[in-house]
Order: structure tokens, then C-alpha cells, then sequence
């Protein structure tokens, strides 16, 4: 409603019988307060209350007004009388008629009735939402109780006394109907008085939420709205059941049955130590890890059989980083390489370290096994663009040896834009052999790489294949933490393939005979596109590709997607695969661009 037809609507309110019944007709509680009784209450402000009319009519305003707010609600009454406020806008608390707090949203504004001072004031009704917010705020002490539960029951040392105030906190900070504790060690319930070991579950625990259970002849009367959640917390499994109307969040619950889970392992821990040190001193004796047991010093007090065999001398009453360099993670003896762990533990009080050795020579053989095969990949594709390179190298070479001859001819301008030509012959001769050797050489090690610089130089290599294919590319400068040559290799070996399958479908050149290269971020990532319009790949095929010795090639040695895969893999990254048979494929490469890499 705008100014014009608001002035037009109090124009028409010429008497005093149309202002009684708008009042009479508003949505809001309209009252008048003069010499601090209710001169007048509309039927709305009556109906919040509960009150009538005519036992509203003369009561003093205080009285309906909550005690804890009367102080407030009186003096802003008193200010306005006065004078010295025009007007008041807050959220007083009213009672009703038979004794509920009503929370209200009040305006009231000074005015002339009867030719004396008055209040003329509107209340809204708010309560749902003061009422919510109180709930939220009761419900957000209860999280934060229930948060700190581990704190809590973590000073109890005795396991029984830990489940009782874990149940008596439970049911005392959610207000439920009762709380159902299953542990290794029992089933106990609680209920407001005393904790219960329970011998027979009610058929509804263990599963998702219920309203009640299903069961109809269930012998448990309490069991209605039931919520379950579970964790296992290394093998002690604790489950919590709630007998409650009010829905909590299952990730909070999760969290109070993992910190009693923790707190009960805690004692199994401590029990372990302080009853099971021969089990433990036999477990380390016969692992097959070496282990050897250091002071708070540093001092090796203790080592197993299998520590003599890797060390191969006695290192008891040594420092320990005269024998261990424990900055590393790795320990080599003779041939063999293991994985070096340290840990503390505390034996029968004392706090002492672990250090433990294990095997990992056959991993590592592996892992060189797999560089060998990437590098052997990368010597073959080498060995298959060799003879497309020399021809890419004769080209200029031809340029400069027909140059020769004229140049000992030529003067003046003929003879510098010979000289020119002929260097520019070189330089195309010395960036196709530094293509070359940069691609066949062993990576160095990670470094910042250029997407768009890794693209364009693999499309130099392969430039002699690409004659007769459409290269279409969007190139953004896209930086990542990467080995480059590997890099590399995974787009020669994406576009060389896309080369085949193109040739595959147009032996000829053709217009639709295109490969397209994409590079871009996207938020974190720094993502390859390359797509061809080739003969594309079955299902089987695509769900095969990245296998090792798998190839569709008659030629082909099946490493090169198995060498892509796991190069992608150790960037961190992913890649898939959009194929129809007969349409193309699309290979996606996503990398991070934060993400420090391993050397492989």
C-alpha cells in the first residue's frame, strides 16, 4: 500500500465508530493503558490471554504482565506518561488467564485520550518462537554436556562405576525415558534410579529408529520411540539405546557412544598393561617385526630376537639414534628395506617407546618393478617416434644444406635473410631433439608444471603422427605440483592412442578426423580433457583399458594405460573415461594442484 492510498483510508475514518472497528477487526492485540489500568482491549487481545472483555476492563496492566517483567513494563509505562519517551518497542512476557507465560512483541506510543495522557500500545504474539529458541539453547547445553561426557567419565578407573555415570549423565542431559547401554561387559539399563544388567534385549534395540516396537507381544512396556546407534572402537562395541519421544541428531549420539567406547578401551587398556605384561613381553619376543624398547632417555633397554637378526649385533645399552635415524621412516640391512614405526607405550607405569621394524622389501621391489615398466613404456614410445622425429629433423636439415651453396653466393639482404632462414632451421632442429631427450631421460623430481606447456610439447613429439588430424586446443595456464616427464608420457600416451583410434575410423583425411585438448582449473583441481571422434571402445574394453598387458592393438605391448593410470594415481589424481563404440572417447584427467607428491 503506498502513502497516497494509506492518507485516503484515514480520511475516510471520520468517526469515531469506523476507528472502534478497526480496532475491533485487527489481527493484533490493541489495548490503552491510563492511570496504569486497561482502558480498552480489542477481542485479539483478549483471546491471547484467555481473558474476556469485562474482566480485562479496569485491571490493572501489571497484573497480566509476567512478575519477572513487571519492573521493565512499568517504568516504560511510566516514561511515556511522563513524557519522557514518545515511544517503546520491546518483548515483554504476559500470563494467561490460567497461568502460561505468553512471550509478546509490544509497541506502545503515548497518546491523548479523554483529554488526558494514555498508552496506546499493539502485542504480537511470539511465543512459538521464543519457545524454540529456549529449546534450541536448552538443547545446545545438553550437546555441549554430552560432548564432554569423555572428560567426565574418563577420571572413573573402576569399568562398572564408567557405564553407571555414563547412563545417569545420558538420561539426565536428554531427559528420555530410559537409557540402554550394551557393552562388552553387559547390557545395562537405566531409568532414573538404579542401574540394571539386562539379560534380554527388547526385539526393537539394535535397530534403526522406531516409534515403538513392532512387536506386539513385546514383554517390555517402555519401549516406545526407540533410537539406536552403534560404534566399535578397536573391538570394544558399545551401543546406546534411547527410549525417547524428542529426536537428537544420530552424528551427536555417535559421538557420546564413541567416547564411552574410548573411555571403556581405555580401562581394557589399562588393565591389559597392569595384568598382561607377560603376554605383552611374549608377543614381543615372538613377533615377526623387530621391536626393541627404549627409556625416556633414549636408551634401548630391551630388544626380541628378530631386532638381532635385521641389526645384526647386540644394541642393548645403546642410544637409540646411534643405531635408528628416526627422522626416517625407513630402515636398510644388507638387501633388505622395512618400514620404521615408533610408538609409546607404558609398561607397569613407566613411559617407554617402541621402536618397531617391518618388512617392506617386497613392497619396494614392487614399486621399482612399476617404475621400470613406466620407463620401459616410455623407451618404447621413444623407439616408435624415433623415425618420425628424423624426418621431422630432415626437413630443416634440407633447408640449411641447400642454403649453404647460395650463401657464399648472396649479398646484402639476400644473404642475412638466407642466414635467417637457416637458424630458424636450427632452432627447430635443436627444440625437436630437446622434446626428445627431455621425454626420454628419468624424471628428476616434482616441480611447478605448466599444463598448457606439457600439452603443446607432448603435440611436438607426436607432430609427424598428427598431419592429418584436426588438433583443436583450449589451453589454460594451469599450475601443479607434478613430475613433468611423467606428465608428459600420460598425454603421449592418451594422444597417441586417440591417433589410432582416429585412423582407425578415416584412414584418409577427413574433417571429422579431430582430437580436441582441454586444460583448466576447477576449484582445487587442475583438470586434462582429451577427446577424439574415433572408433571409441565397448563397455568390456572401457572396464579393461587401465588393466596391465591388455591392449586391443595388434602392436601394442599393454602398458601404456596401466603406465597413465598409475601415474595419475600417484599425482593424487583420477581419470575416466567417456566412450561409445563407433563415437569416440573422452579421457578426463583431474589433479590436485596443492597436493605434495611422492617420489616414485
Amino acid at each position: 500500500m503506498d502513502d497516497d492510498m494509506g492518507e485516503d483510508i484515514i480520511k475516510n475514518l471520520t468517526t469515531e465508530k469506523d476507528l472502534y472497528t478497526l480496532f475491533e477487526k485487527a489481527l493484533v492485540g490493541i489495548y490503552v493503558i491510563q492511570d496504569d489500568v486497561l482502558k480498552y482491549v480489542n477481542p485479539y487481545f483478549c483471546r491471547m490471554l484467555g481473558y474476556t472483555r469485562d474482566e480485562l476492563t479496569g485491571m490493572k496492566a501489571l497484573d497480566i504482565v509476567h512478575p519477572e517483567d513487571r519492573q521493565m513494563v512499568g517504568e516504560a509505562i511510566e516514561k511515556r506518561i511522563k513524557g519522557e519517551i514518545e515511544e517503546v518497542h520491546y518483548t515483554p512476557r504476559f500470563l494467561t488467564k490460567d497461568g502460561k507465560t505468553v512471550y509478546t512483541e509490544a509497541l506502545g506510543v503515548r497518546v491523548c485520550y479523554d483529554k488526558r495522557p494514555a498508552i496506546l500500545g499493539t502485542l504480537i504474539d511470539v511465543t512459538r518462537y521464543f519457545e524454540e529458541r529456549e529449546e534450541q539453547m536448552r538443547l545446545n547445553e545438553i550437546l555441549l554436556t554430552l560432548r564432554n561426557i569423555n572428560q567426565i567419565i574418563a577420571r572413573e578407573k573402576d569399568r562398572t562405576k564408567l557405564i553407571e555415570t555414563a547412563c545417569r549423565i545420558i538420561f539426565s542431559g536428554l531427559r528420555c525415558g530410559g537409557v540402554l547401554l550394551s557393552t562388552p561387559y553387559g547390557n545395562f539399563l537405566y531409568r532414573g534410579d538404579n542401574v540394571v544388567y539386562v539379560d534380554v534385549l527388547p526385539p526393537c534395540v539394535g535397530k534403526e529408529r522406531v516409534l515403538e516396537c513392532p512387536h506386539s507381544s513385546c514383554p517390555f512396556e517402555w519401549c516406545r520411540g526407540v533410537m539406536n546407534v552403534a560404534f566399535d572402537y578397536k573391538g570394544i562395541h558399545a551401543s546406546l539405546s534411547l527410549f525417547t519421544s524428542v529426536f537428537y541428531p544420530t552424528e551427536f549420539l555417535k559421538e557420546v557412544v564413541d567416547d564411552i567406547a574410548v573411555a571403556l578401551y581405555s580401562l581394557k587398556l589399562e588393565d591389559e598393561l597392569r595384568w598382561s605384561e607377560v603376554k605383552f613381553r611374549s608377543i614381543f619376543q615372538q613377533s615377526d617385526d623387530g621391536m626393541a624398547i627404549v627409556d625416556e632417555d633414549g636408551k634401548i633397554i630391551e630388544v626380541n630376537e628378530k631386532m638381532g637378526e635385521i641389526v645384526g649385533k647386540n644394541i642393548e645399552g645403546m642410544w637409540v639414534h646411534e643405531v635408528f635415524n628416526t627422522s626416517s621412516d625407513e630402515f636398510k640391512s644388507c638387501d633388505r628395506v622395512f618400514q620404521l614405526f615408533s610408538f609409546p607405550v607404558e609398561i607397569g607405569k613407566k613411559k617407554l617407546r617402541v621402536i618397531r621394524l617391518t618388512d617392506i622389501t617386497a613392497e619396494k621391489e614392487k614399486e621399482v618393478l612399476q617404475e621400470k615398466l613406466a620407463h620401459a613404456d616410455r623407451l618404447a614410445i621413444a623407439g616408435t617416434l624415433a623415425g618420425g622425429v628424423i624426418h621431422e629433423i630432415n626437413n630443416p636439415l634440407s633447408v640449411i644444406t641447400l642454403n649453404l651453396p647460395l650463401l657464399r653466393e648472396a649479398r646484402g639482404d639476400e644473404k642475412e635473410e638466407i642466414i635467417r632462414d637457416m637458424e630458424e632451421a636450427t632452432q627447430r632442429i635443436q627444440n625437436i631433439v630437446k622434446d626428445l631427450l627431455e621425454f626420454v631421460k628419468r624424471d628428476r623430481g616434482i616441480g611447478d608444471v605448466d599444463l598448457k606447456d606439457v600439452v603443446e610439447s607432448s603435440l611436438r613429439i607426436l607432430s609427424h603422427k598428427l598431419k592429418n588430424v584436426v588438433v583443436k586446443c583450449e589451453l589454460e595456464n594451469v599450475s601443479v605440483s607434478a613430475h613433468r616427464g611423467k606428465l608428459e608420457q600420460v598425454v603421449i600416451n592418451i594422444v597417441d592412442n586417440a591417433i589410432w583410434s582416429l585412423n582407425q575410423k578415416y584412414p584418409e583425411m577427413n574433417e571429422n578426423k579431430i582430437l580436441r585438448i582441454r586444460t583448466y582449473k576447477e576449484g582445487d583441481n587442475a583438470i586434462i580433457e582429451i577427446e577424439d571422434r574415433g572408433i571409441g571402445m565397448s563397455e568390456d574394453v572401457r572396464k579393461r583399458i587401465f588393466d596391465p598387458f591388455f591392449t586391443t592393438k595388434e602392436e601394442g605391448t599393454g602398458l601404456g594405460m596401466w603406465v597413465v593410470y598409475n601415474i595419475v594415481k600417484t599425482h593424487g589424481g583420477e581419470i575416466s573415461i567417456e566412450s561409445k563404440e563407433g563415437e569416440g572417447a573422452k579421457f578426463i584427467i583431474t589433479l590436485p594442484t596443492e597436493l605434495p607428491l611422492q617420489e616414485l
